[in-house]
């Protein structure tokens, strides 16, 4: 079973909450609109269009939460070297997903 978190908060991190929450809020928005063009009958390849780029808003938040957490982690850590280090592993998950 997956343990609830709360979200490491701090000024000097990339997010923070409402930017999180605000992303949420937008893809909403866009499964919103992918069930209003089903139910309009639209083009087949439009209601793909909207649902990759839904998919593509969610991974991002993923990757959001989980930069925010591994910063969160590091807070007490001055190492230039890895907050490097840190940023490039985040990049480098940003692609996979």
């Amino acid at each position: 079973m997956l343990q609830r978190r709360k979200i490491q908060k701090k000024s000097s991190d990339a997010c923070d909450l409402s930017s999180i929450y605000n992303r949420l809020h937008r893809i909403n928005g866009q499964i919103r609109a992918v069930e209003r063009m089903l139910f309009q009958k639209r083009d087949c390849l439009a209601v793909l269009q909207q649902i990759v780029a839904a998919r593509e808003a969610i991974d991002k938040v993923a990757v959001l939460v989980l930069e925010s957490e591994a910063r969160g982690c590091l807070s007490g850590r001055k190492d230039k070297k890895m907050n490097q280090e840190l940023s490039r592993i985040i990049n480098a998950l940003f692609k996979i997903v």
